[in-house]
């Protein structure tokens, strides 16, 4: 995020109260008027004491020097910046210990909505769910793939395939997912996600789908997302469409492909 420069306010508060350069910088400390010079030209930044002690020596208001009302807006894009940038680096880097570093980050913080994050499957607990704990009904078990033969891929493409569990914001173990990129041709990304029958109907479905293109944009806002659904689920074709998605003129196998 781009630092925004005090220096202006600076030279106009020391001007309104008739200090010379030399004066100010007395007065804060610094041995010479060079660095107050700076400082007002925009060259250099003042520390967090220096700015304090401006502020209490002449019984300013913080909005003196700062856009206050700015501050959460800055802050906001700042963590949407940081977040982008520890994204790429995690997902889909060849050069980078994805399970080292995803052990050590909080995913809750990273992938989340206000429904739903994703954790990554890194240990038993998070095995078990995907292979034995998960329940789906008889009509999911004919349209989804289990979590296993994602997670089985993620084992033999580290960087392509990485599984998920969908979480609710109690923490509660509510499906699976996995980013990847498409099967046969690494230039678009996908997904494939299975909402536990226990959490259905509640708008975790939609919610980790919003959740999968957000993390897909931030990696790469210019890379087509990608996803491929049966013929018969004419339900869920209505959904991707309703989310921007346009059938493609290609099939996956038997399925439609859907694009973003």
């Amino acid at each position: 995020m781009k630092k925004e420069r005090i220096g202006s306010k600076i030279k106009k508060l020391r001007k309104s109260h008739n200090l010379t350069q030399k004066e100010l910088a007395e007065t804060l400390g610094y041995s010479d008027k060079s660095m107050i010079t700076h400082i007002e030209k925009g060259d250099s930044d003042m520390t967090y004491e220096k700015i304090l002690l401006l502020l209490r020596q002449y019984s300013l208001d913080a909005n003196d020097l700062f856009d206050v009302n700015r501050i959460d807006e800055l802050l906001v894009k700042y963590h949407k910046e940081r977040k982008e940038e520890l994204l790429k680096k995690l997902l889909f880097n060849p050069s980078v210990n994805y399970i080292k570093y995803a052990s050590e980050i909080d995913f809750k913080i990273l992938l989340n909505n206000e429904q739903v994050y994703f954790k990554p499957v890194i240990d038993d607990e998070d095995l078990y769910y995907c292979c034995c704990d998960y329940q789906l009904d008889e009509e999911q078990k004919k349209m989804v793939n289990p979590p296993y033969v994602s997670i089985s891929r993620a084992y033999t493409n580290p960087n392509k395939f990485y599984p998920f569990i969908i979480r609710d914001k109690d923490d509660n173990n509510i499906g699976f997912i996995s980013l990847n990129k498409w099967i046969g041709n690494d230039d678009s990304f996908s997904f494939s996600f299975l909402i536990d029958k226990r959490y259905q109907k509640r708008g975790y479905g939609t919610s980790s789908i919003k959740l999968a293109i957000d993390t897909f944009k931030a990696i790469d806002p210019n890379k087509q997302i990608k996803i491929a659904i049966e013929q018969s689920n004419k339900k869920v074709q209505q959904l991707y469409l309703s989310l921007g998605f346009q059938q493609l003129d290609e099939l996956d196998g038997d399925d439609l492909v859907f694009a973003l």
